[in-house]
């Protein structure tokens, strides 16, 4: 058995690594060079597979700026290796050594290593595992009561991934104060940080080149908004500002949710919900929540059924003119598993407090 996930996890990463070819750094890179030497930089991108805008805020760039000066392959590369390095850093951050050496964690970290979300991640060139990184440090934090340090962790979480901004309500929502005003702070802070760098206007390009996103039928969306879409086939293109809208709404909604539950819970959760209530939910942003999933799934918490479909490897599923009951079920596979993950309920009986001492031998 665990030859044969093998056997697939690698095919399934060789091909997602070969069709998206660091596409997504491809635009960071290219965005922060425009943006070092004052040129528009939310201009749309051409791609083997159409055209593309950058989606992320000009703080995030500040993360690629010591590439700028590397050609666009070793930039790629090194991007890469310190995304993993990063993940690797997360997981033994979550679990102890004796942890790490059980049957029971060498599956879930094989589980983890060969998912559709980590192979395209890599493959794409994007952030996750730094994110990752930051969100261990959060839930450490929450575990030794260091609320600066959560708030910093999740300032930084949501400044370059707005998407998880349900992350800063939730920490409202259970009166961290402290953690919140934090989080609200270090946010600002790399926001002004990226206007002191290159002034005002990328800012105002940035939320205009969201109003040009009409990708939301994509299967590796992993959000709400893909079911509807698909569901239109095409007769009418949902706008990225009436997705938003709603989901602002959702994203409160999950901060209030997650409120309910134990802290090292809610940030799990909050996370997981933050992906699947976003406008876009690329499957690439699940490993920021992995090494928490992990902790949760070793500590006994049970996993939706539904949520194995996160691990489908739809790259090599056709989906050209596929008819409307696939279009819906099998090729939207990633969403219907997101939302499994999102809206369970289950916990396990320790996670809450996941026992800090041995994790951090």
């Amino acid at each position: 058995m665990a030859l044969a996930v093998s056997i697939v996890g690698v095919v399934h990463l060789w091909v997602s690594v070969q069709a998206l070819y660091y596409g997504d750094f491809v635009m960071f890179h290219t965005t922060v060079r425009a943006l070092l030497h004052g040129r528009p930089a939310y201009e749309p991108h051409a791609l083997a597979d159409g055209l593309w805008w950058n989606m992320n805020p000009p703080q995030f760039h500040l993360l690629i700026i010591p590439l700028a000066t590397l050609s666009l392959p070793a930039a790629a590369q090194v991007f890469r290796v310190v995304n993993a390095l990063a993940m690797i850093a997360a997981v033994l951050l979550t679990f102890s050594v004796a942890e790490l050496k059980s049957r029971r964690a060498a599956w879930l970290i094989v589980a983890g290593l060969l998912s559709p979300a980590v192979a395209m991640e890599l493959g794409a060139g994007q952030v996750a595992g730094l994110l990752a990184l930051a969100a261990v440090a959060a839930w450490r934090g929450l575990n030794s009561n260091r609320p600066i340090a959560v708030g910093l962790a999740i300032g930084c979480i949501c400044a370059f991934k707005p998407i998880f901004l349900p992350l800063v309500a939730w920490l409202l929502f259970t009166r961290q104060w402290e953690a919140a005003g934090a989080a609200i702070a270090t946010g600002l802070a790399l926001i002004a940080a990226s206007v002191v760098v290159w002034g005002m206007a990328p800012q105002i390009e940035w939320l205009r080149a969201l109003g040009q996103v009409t990708w939301f039928d994509s299967r590796f969306n992993t959000s709400w908004s893909v079911l509807p879409q698909r569901a239109l086939q095409g007769n009418r293109v949902l706008t990225y500002q009436r997705l938003a809208t709603a989901s602002l709404a959702l994203g409160l909604l999950v901060g209030l949710w997650a409120a309910r539950l134990r802290p090292a819970d809610g940030l799990a959760k909050c996370l997981v919900g933050s992906i699947a209530f976003a406008p876009l939910g690329w499957i690439y942003y699940l490993p920021v929540a992995g090494p928490l999933l992990m902790r949760r799934a070793f500590d006994g918490a049970p996993w939706p059924w539904l949520a194995w479909a996160l691990w489908l490897p739809l790259p090599l599923v056709p989906d050209v003119n596929v008819p409307f009951l696939l279009r819906i079920t099998l090729t939207s596979a990633y969403a219907w598993g997101m939302l499994a993950l999102a809206l369970h309920r289950g916990s396990s009986d320790n996670s809450g407090n996941v026992r800090l001492s041995r994790a951090s031998r």
